[in-house]
């Protein structure tokens, strides 16, 4: 990993710094978003082959200019700079954290436009490729083991980035299948029943996976979940989903609503649900879904997830009419509070 020069993150000292959460959660910050990646590896619990993970950071940096970052080895990316100097940051814990987990078959960059809204805003964002679940490793036979050890990457994402920011309060997204690590992650335990089942049906478990079942992979550091068309994939019950304790903002596509539309039915906790009509699963990633222009689905997913993050892990109240459905922020987004 390339080092940082970083600055203090104690206590604001200088009355004059600008107050963070008067920045509008539907533009972006006054950041330009720095870049880069490095691997860590560490030991799943229970096992004893090592896993290696490629981390992607997205950090606030006042530079303006410089080099633009490549995701996943090939893909431009003009709008972030790589490996540029962090910014000091101006919330008085620390800059806050903001981890991410992509979907099946995907990559850490798949939502980057939301990993650098956030990062505009002064927040630090990581999230790890998946390895073995990656896009140039897809399979459709993916050991279940997977459904587990997801959430273990998302921990150690967590634990690289906290000389950096503030993880003892996080905020968690996923899409699609990290979704369901979301849900999980941030506190939702497998049903043992079901994990049983799928493993009995495949062959496929051993007795570390079912104990990692019976166990969970909960994180406490996590503050809040904004799953991204994405639910416990089975593995999670009506007493599961409402076991979690923390806030969690679901948002949807319309065309991809029926497995939340369940999900909703049951859930008597914290949460809140976003359906955007006429989005469709890839608007929380790659877009060019052909109901919803791409940069509309982005500010929607951005406007809605830093607004909740904001107020779920910073404390502001002051964005409440956005997250109950007061303040609508596109005629396409339906919003659904308990």
């Amino acid at each position: 990993m390339l080092l940082l020069a970083l600055a203090c993150t104690g206590e604001v000292v200088d009355s004059a710094t600008p107050d963070p959460l008067d920045w509008d959660v539907l533009a972006p910050g006054p950041y330009s978003v720095g870049f880069q990646t490095w691997d860590v590896t560490y030991t799943p619990t229970g096992e004893t082959e090592e896993r290696t993970l490629n981390l992607s950071m997205w950090y606030p940096t006042d530079e303006d200019s410089g080099p633009s970052g490549t995701y996943y080895e090939f893909i431009d990316a003009p709008n972030v700079i790589a490996d540029a100097e962090m910014a000091e940051s101006v919330y008085s814990s620390g800059a806050p954290v903001h981890a991410h987990s992509h979907g099946y078959s995907a990559y850490a960059e798949s939502s980057a436009f939301l990993m650098e809204r956030f990062a505009s805003h002064g927040w630090i964002g990581i999230a790890p490729d998946h390895t073995g679940n990656t896009l140039a490793e897809h399979t459709d036979d993916l050991p279940h083991q997977f459904d587990w050890m997801r959430g273990e990457d998302v921990s150690t994402a967590i634990d690289a980035v906290a000389e950096y920011g503030n993880t003892d309060a996080v905020f968690l997204s996923g899409h699609s299948y990290g979704g369901g690590t979301t849900w999980v992650a941030a506190g939702a335990p497998f049903d043992r029943d079901l994990a049983a089942a799928k493993c009995a049906d495949d062959g496929d478990c051993t007795e570390n996976d079912e104990a990692r079942f019976a166990a969970g992979v909960h994180d406490a550091r996590i503050a809040a979940g904004y799953p991204m068309d994405g639910n416990g994939g089975g593995y999670v019950t009506a007493d599961g989903y409402n076991a979690v304790d923390v806030p969690m903002l679901m948002i949807t596509a319309h065309e991809d609503g029926e497995a939340n539309t369940d999900v909703w039915d049951v859930v008597t906790g914290d949460v809140s649900w976003v359906s955007l009509d006429g989005g469709c699963h890839q608007t929380f990633a790659l877009g060019g879904c052909s109901d919803m222009d791409t940069d509309r689905g982005y500010e929607l997913v951005n406007g809605y997830g830093l607004a909740f993050a904001r107020k779920a892990v910073l404390g502001d109240d002051m964005l409440e009419e956005i997250l109950d459905g007061t303040q609508a922020l596109d005629d396409a987004a339906t919003v659904y509070t308990r």
